[in-house]
């Protein structure tokens, strides 16, 4: 009698702790995204949880969260009834106002089903400091395009020159939608032509376009406007005649 009790004591211990990793994973959505390698998302990037992944996108300040859902398919019509919906696991990073900056949605299975098939790569959709939403194609899309981000980045002022013999130019960027523009050019006949803007605009192209050059930003000032590219941390001005030379970021010693 001892013994039976010794054993059913056990099992009632046991209870709690004894469900399996496979019906947390299911239950649980950031548990299921760290089963999830990106590489059987996008082959070209390193392998890595798709929880590490997202999680190493956001920002100190940001938040991401997972769910599962309906990948957006429900119509709240009568058309919805008895159909058997896809189930997505999303990744999302959201801003310290709660403002959904980045969402990642992956076909893990139906409803009905559950969990079947490999994990498939769904809609991509991010939103650029104040920028309207864009949908972007693959993960690696979304590192190119997050990058060109992070060259500004949000810690304003960001200063950036190009230093000739008879040409100088500075952009300070003063905020996500405001900068400073300086031109001083000396001409032929060695007078000075300045040029000085401190209303200028600036943002984000959404996403590469078909054409020669990728352009990531653009500034618009009172009287002219310029694209631009980046190349590593250095900024590159474009036109229809090609490149027009590179600014480099620069501190504030001044």
């Amino acid at each position: 009698m001892k013994n039976q009790f010794i054993v059913l004591l056990s099992l009632f211990l046991c209870l709690p702790p004894c469900v399996s990793a496979e019906q947390n994973m299911e239950h649980s959505p950031e548990e299921y995204s760290k089963h999830i390698d990106v590489t059987e998302l996008d082959a070209t990037l390193p392998s890595t949880s798709l929880h590490d992944w997202l999680n190493g996108l956001a920002k100190a300040s940001e938040r991401v969260a997972w769910e599962f859902n309906d990948c957006g398919e429900q119509t709240g019509s009568e058309a919805d009834r008895g159909r058997d919906f896809p189930k997505c696991l999303e990744g999302i990073i959201e801003s310290p106002s709660h403002e959904k900056a980045l969402s990642i949605q992956v076909y893990v299975g139906t409803w009905q089903r559950g969990f079947v098939g490999k994990p498939k790569l769904g809609l991509i959709s991010y939103t650029k400091p104040g920028q309207s939403t864009v949908e972007v194609q693959d993960l690696s899309s979304l590192n190119a395009l997050l990058s060109t981000d992070t060259v500004i980045g949000n810690d304003y002022p960001v200063y950036y020159e190009r230093a000739r013999e008879k040409d100088y130019s500075l952009i300070i960027f003063t905020s996500s939608k405001t900068c400073i523009y300086l031109n001083r050019l000396t001409r032929k006949d060695n007078t000075t032509w300045f040029y000085y803007d401190d209303e200028a605009t600036w943002g984000y192209y959404p996403g590469d376009k078909d054409q020669t050059f990728h352009l990531s930003l653009w500034i618009k000032t009172t009287k002219f406007r310029f694209d631009y590219v980046t190349k590593g941390s250095m900024l590159v001005e474009v036109d229809k005649a090609g490149p027009q030379g590179q600014y480099v970021r620069v501190k504030n010693n001044r």
